[in-house]
C-alpha cells in the first residue's frame, strides 16, 4: 500500500478510539464495545441517546493477518442513527459506481484501515461536530470528483489489485490527521527504514467496512472495494432491522474458520447525555408543588437520579481508566527495560533468569506441539 508518509500500527481498542477520534477535533462522541446485535442491545444502545438532540451509535472492526492464506481473525465496529454507519469485514470485486454524495475512501495506507473507516463515517455525517481541521478537510475535498482513479496500486494485504482516489491521496497526505493517528505508536527500540514487509506480515492488521443510510438507501462502503455498494431501500428507522442480518449471515459463514469477532460502537458521549439527563431532572424536582401525588414522583424522579449518577460516575472513571491506559501505550518503557536488565546483570541474576525464561520457552513450545498432535489425531479418528 502506498504509505503517504509512514503510518503506524495501532491497537484496536475503544479507548484508543475514542481518544483518537477526539484528539481529530470532533467533539461529543465515544467509542463502546458491546457484545451483542440481539434486540435488547440495540434498544439499551438507542435509549441511551433518544432523549438528546445529537444522537450517535458506532461500528464493527474487522482484522486479518497479512499474508495471504492466512488465519484470519476479525472485529467488527457498529453504528445506528443518526451516524448511520456499521463497520464490518467484506472483500468485493464488482466495479460500483461512486454517487457523488458520498466519500468514499479506498485504502491505501499501511496500518490506517480504522483511521480511514472512522473517516468515511465522518466525512458522510451531518449529525457530528468534526470540528475545525475536519471541517477543513471536508470542505477542501468536497469538490473532488465521485469516481477519479488515475493510480493504480497493488494491495500487499489482499493480493489484489485496487485503484487509488483523490480523497484517500488527500487523506494520506494530511499531516494532521497522521500525526494524531501515530500519536498511539507503540515504542520500538529498534526502527528500520528498510523494515522487511514480510515482517509487518507477522502483525494483525484491522480493516473496516462501514454501512450507513443515506438518500433512502443503505450503503456498503468498503476500503478495498471500487466504490459504494447499494444494498436496497431503508429509513433511518429500519435500518438496523436490514443490515443486522446482513452482519449475522458474515458471521456466519466464517463461524468454522479461525476468526474472532468483537464488536463496538461509536455513540454520543454518554457522560453528556447523562449530565443532560440530570440536569433536565433536577429541573422537574425544583418545578414539583406539594401534595400525594407530588411525593410520589418526587420520589420515583429521585431514584432516577441516584440511578443516572450512578452511571455518570461509572463512565467518567472508564475515561479516567482509558486515559490512564493510552498514556501507558504512548510512554517509552524501553529506558526503564534497559535499566532493570543491567541491575539485574550487575547483580550476576541475569544469566540466571534468561536460561530459566528459555527453558519456560521450550517447555511451552513442546505442550504446544503435545496439543497439535492430539489434535492431529482427534481429526484423523473422526475421519475414519
Amino acid at each position: 500500500m502506498a504509505d503517504g508518509g509512514n503510518w503506524c500500527l495501532i491497537e484496536s481498542d475503544p479507548g484508543v478510539f475514542t481518544e483518537l477520534i477526539a484528539d481529530m477535533g470532533v467533539k461529543g462522541t465515544q467509542v463502546e464495545e458491546i457484545w451483542s446485535l440481539d434486540d435488547e442491545t440495540l434498544e439499551e444502545l438507542k435509549h441511551a441517546v433518544v432523549r438528546s438532540a445529537s444522537r450517535l451509535l458506532g461500528h464493527r472492526r474487522s482484522r486479518i493477518f497479512c499474508s495471504a492464506g492466512g488465519a484470519v481473525s476479525r472485529a467488527v465496529l457498529l453504528a445506528f442513527a443518526p451516524i448511520h454507519f456499521i463497520l464490518f469485514f467484506s472483500f468485493t470485486d464488482s466495479s460500483h459506481a461512486n454517487p457523488s454524495f458520498l466519500s468514499h475512501v479506498d485504502q491505501v495506507i499501511t496500518n490506517a484501515c480504522a483511521t480511514q473507516a472512522i473517516l468515511s463515517i465522518l466525512l458522510n455525517s451531518s449529525s457530528i461536530d468534526v470540528g475545525e481541521e475536519l471541517t477543513k478537510f471536508k470542505s477542501f475535498t468536497a469538490e473532488f470528483p465521485p469516481d477519479v482513479r488515475p493510480i493504480i496500486h497493488r494491495i500487499r494485504a489482499t493480493s489484489c489489485i485496487r485503484s487509488t482516489n483523490l480523497l484517500r491521496l488527500a487523506i494520506s497526505n494530511s499531516d494532521v490527521i497522521r500525526a494524531v493517528h501515530n500519536s498511539f505508536a507503540r515504542s520500538d527500540p529498534f526502527v528500520s527504514e528498510g523494515r522487511d514487509s514480510r515482517e509487518d506480515e507477522k502483525e494483525d492488521l484491522f480493516h473496516f467496512i462501514s454501512y450507513l443510510p443515506i438518500h433512502g438507501a443503505l450503503y456498503e462502503l468498503d476500503g478495498l472495494s471500487r466504490g459504494p455498494v447499494n444494498l436496497g431501500p431503508c429509513t433511518d428507522e429500519d435500518w438496523l432491522q436490514k443490515v443486522r442480518p446482513v452482519i449475522q449471515a458474515r458471521m456466519a459463514k466464517y463461524a468454522s474458520s479461525e476468526i474472532r469477532f468483537n464488536l463496538m460502537a461509536l455513540i454520543r458521549n454518554r457522560p453528556e447525555i447523562y449530565e443532560e439527563q440530570l440536569e433536565e431532572l433536577d429541573g422537574r424536582l425544583l418545578s414539583l408543588d406539594e401534595g400525594p401525588d407530588a411525593d410520589a414522583l418526587r420520589a420515583r424522579l429521585a431514584s432516577e437520579r441516584a440511578n443516572l449518577d450512578h452511571r455518570l460516575a461509572n463512565e467518567r472513571e472508564k475515561f479516567r481508566r482509558y486515559k490512564r491506559e493510552n498514556a501507558l501505550r504512548k510512554h517509552n518503557f524501553i529506558p526503564l527495560i534497559y535499566h532493570l536488565l543491567y541491575a539485574f546483570a550487575k547483580r550476576g541474576e541475569l544469566a540466571p533468569l534468561v536460561e530459566e525464561a528459555r527453558k519456560k520457552g521450550q517447555r511451552d513450545e513442546e505442550r504446544r506441539r503435545e496439543r497439535k498432535r492430539e489434535m492431529g489425531g482427534k481429526s484423523s479418528g473422526m475421519e475414519m
